[in-house]
């Protein structure tokens, strides 16, 4: 049986709009890692692949465009006609995600951006640890 925990989770989910549900359920199940000799740097693990990055010196929270930052933008566009611009919906996407860095890990003024492909590659070089170096 499933813990009351859980059940109001649910809840909460199926109250949402289409876009936080999508970031609440992605963010559920995200494991915070760390690499031992980056100082500053959390790393965010879906199933066992980097999938963002945390950058302590300027609060940036750099996103995998393909896991969550592209899905999460159209998902914006489709159910909100109200944002109706690049800008716009950058903008919207931005505030979901440090809202839920902040709900979810205490990330506070977090700025969001999408990470490159330079940049994501970079990270499946590291070996993670659970423990702040």
């Amino acid at each position: 049986m499933t813990n009351i925990k859980d059940k109001i989770q649910k809840i909460k989910l199926a109250r949402m709009s289409p876009e936080r549900r999508f970031v609440g359920e992605y963010f559920s199940d995200l494991e915070m890692k760390y690499v031992q000799n980056l100082k500053g740097k959390i790393f965010f693990l879906k199933n066992g692949d980097p999938v963002m990055l945390y950058l302590k010196d300027g609060n940036y929270l750099w996103c995998n465009p393909t896991e969550i930052w592209n899905p999460l933008e159209k998902i914006i566009r489709q159910k909100n006609p109200i944002y109706n611009t690049d800008f716009m919906v950058r903008l919207k996407t931005r505030e979901i995600l440090a809202h839920y860095a902040f709900a979810y890990f205490d990330l506070e003024n977090v700025i969001a951006s999408i990470a490159s492909t330079v940049v994501l590659e970079s990270w499946r070089k590291h070996k993670f640890i659970n423990k702040k170096p």
